[in-house]
């Protein structure tokens, strides 16, 4: 599969996470523990930008604005 393949399937096997990298080791033993592969696959950027690297053949498939796939958004008000 390309990495864009990868990043964009929704199957039970592309399940994405987020802990921060600090936590790594205790996550590492979560999966352990349930006997759950895993694979660190990326890291989070606070600059709003989505990117996929792909080492294999030097590019990125994907490099867009977060708002692009997520939206615009809004702020919520209670009513």
């Amino acid at each position: 599969m390309t990495p864009m393949q990868i990043w964009s399937n929704e199957s039970q096997e592309a399940l994405r996470a987020r802990d921060s990298e600090e936590r790594i080791d205790e996550f590492d033993a979560i999966c352990g523990r349930e006997r759950c592969p895993y694979a660190v696959v990326g890291i989070a950027r606070m600059d709003g930008q989505l990117v996929v690297e792909d080492t294999l053949f030097a590019d990125r498939p994907v490099d867009m604005p977060l708002e692009v796939l997520l939206g615009k958004p809004r702020a919520c008000t209670a009513t």
